[in-house]
């Protein structure tokens, strides 16, 4: 029902705009802006910062172009320090959600803790997608301390699309982290997913486990079949399905187009602390800018993206390849 209400709403608003711009043109930009901001999907995407916390990312998925990232990244510092962290921050204004995720895995980097420490003393929610592989230290923490308002654990897959070893010492810390979580999180932001056909035949058998003890229910398990291309930087695989997006660039002059993944304030913080404009950036085609030398609001308004019409007429290089560049 509530997707149905969405749909209906989006094509009250798209009929609006299209009316509007029968007579006007003038406010294309802003138009474009503010739908690329607009959060179609999922409820914990709206204004937000990705945080990368390293270049490159030991999981190497093959759905996953690190290649790419680690070879736009070779001039960057290898990891985020809590020193260039603390004067981002400095910039970030505390109803901006903080996800640990971005191009990397969060637990890798020693300094998360102070990092994740920081940002809840500074009021902002926080939201964490890890792969539950990382630094002890940063390990400990995830488990001990409430920081996080949303919680995804993405997992090893059964054809080993993400090179992380499961063993013993993974399973049962696997299992401590599932047990901690389902008491810290609440249900609804609380997600256990894998990318691919089904989970490793190990960890299928911990979330069974722990949906027969009724530690989590089956709404915690998410078996993603479906493949983001990332801009165009992962090539199909087989038993996967194309985003449900596809690319359409067949384009009239009059068309308008925007981010229909509603990624313009969603950026992705580098180790630098420069940000990617989104998270399927890997190749780092878009700075928009240093969120140490500048507020994070005023990179919202992406004055270097719209300061041509290249975004608005479907001409971005980056943009053209990704299946969440739409026309109105």
């Amino acid at each position: 029902m509530e997707i149905l209400f969405k749909k209906f709403i989006k094509s009250i608003l798209f009929f609006l705009i299209k009316l509007l711009r029968v007579f006007t043109k003038k406010y294309d930009k802003k138009i474009s802006l503010q739908l690329s901001k607009l959060n179609w999907s999922s409820k914990i995407y709206n204004k937000s910062l990705e945080v990368t916390t390293t270049v490159g990312c030991a999981m190497m998925c093959e759905y996953c172009p690190q290649t790419n990232y680690k070879k736009s990244g070779a001039s960057f510092p290898r990891v985020l320090s809590f020193d260039v962290f603390k004067k981002v921050m400095d910039n970030v204004d505390k109803e901006v959600k903080i996800h640990w995720t971005g191009f990397s895995e969060p637990l890798h980097c020693k300094e998360f803790p102070e990092m994740s420490s920081l940002v809840d003393k500074k009021g902002h929610k926080q939201h964490i997608s890890t792969t539950l592989f990382g630094r002890e230290n940063s390990k400990e923490f995830f488990l001990n301390e409430g920081n996080f308002d949303t919680v995804v654990l993405h997992l090893p897959d059964c054809n080993n699309l993400m090179k992380l070893k499961v063993d013993e010492k993974y399973i049962k810390f696997l299992i401590r982290a599932i047990k901690s979580l389902s008491k810290k999180v609440k249900k609804e932001n609380f997600q256990i997913m894998v990318i691919g056909e089904d989970f490793h035949p190990e960890i299928r058998e911990v979330i069974n486990n722990s949906i027969s003890e009724k530690i989590i229910s089956g709404d915690n398990i998410y078996v993603r079949k479906h493949l983001v291309t990332r801009a165009g930087q992962v090539d199909d695989k087989e038993g996967f399905r194309r985003n449900i997006i596809d690319i359409d660039l067949e384009h009239r002059t009059n068309d308008l187009y925007y981010c229909s993944y509603g990624r313009l304030n969603k950026g992705v913080l580098l180790t630098n602390g420069d940000m990617a404009i989104c998270c399927n950036d890997y190749s780092i085609e878009h700075n928009v800018g240093s969120l140490i030398l500048d507020k994070l609001d005023n990179l919202y308004v992406h004055e270097k993206l719209f300061e041509n019409n290249d975004f608005i007429k479907g001409e971005k290089s980056l943009c053209k390849r990704c299946e969440f560049y739409q026309k109105l």
